[in-house]
């Protein structure tokens, strides 16, 4: 009898516990972009299926409640930044730490795009090769007409 009690207590404890293990189970990713991305979406893939959050104002995303597996996550139309995609295992091994982290900060990596002013470049080629013959012209004239007056004297 006693060893029924003490099996049904441990059945009846493995059942308490088991929701907290399943919560225990679910992975959040963190990571912070500059602060004028604010409301752009950020999309996360596991498989085949894809959804998204949007960036905080001061920045910042939380991708919450994420199951075990590969994510692939996604930055586009980001205004004047240009974004790496990202894959990121739940949970991950922190060599550091000795342990699986649940709860992950990233660094994605990007770089702001800089547009330069163009230099010249709507001016064709046969303007230049125009007024340099028109030049060499006009040169040769000065000359032909100081010898001409040279000549006359």
């Amino acid at each position: 009898m006693k060893r029924i009690r003490f099996v049904l207590f441990l059945l009846s404890l493995f059942a308490c516990l088991s929701p907290l293990s399943a919560k225990a189970a679910d992975g959040t990713i963190r990571m912070e972009l500059p602060k004028e991305l604010e409301g752009v979406q950020v999309f996360y893939q596991k498989g085949e299926t894809e959804d998204s959050v949007l960036v905080g104002e001061d920045g910042k995303v939380v991708i919450p409640q994420l199951t075990s597996g590969d994510y692939k996550i996604r930055i586009s139309n980001a205004k004047d930044y240009e974004f790496q995609d990202i894959e990121v295992r739940v949970p991950t091994w922190s060599v550091e730490e000795e342990r699986m982290l649940y709860d992950i900060t990233i660094e994605p990596k990007y770089q702001k795009i800089v547009s330069t002013p163009k230099t010249g470049d709507d001016v064709p080629v046969v303007f230049y090769f125009a007024l340099g013959g028109v030049g060499l012209a006009t040169a040769a004239m000065c000359i032909w007409m100081a010898r001409q007056k040279d000549k006359n004297q």
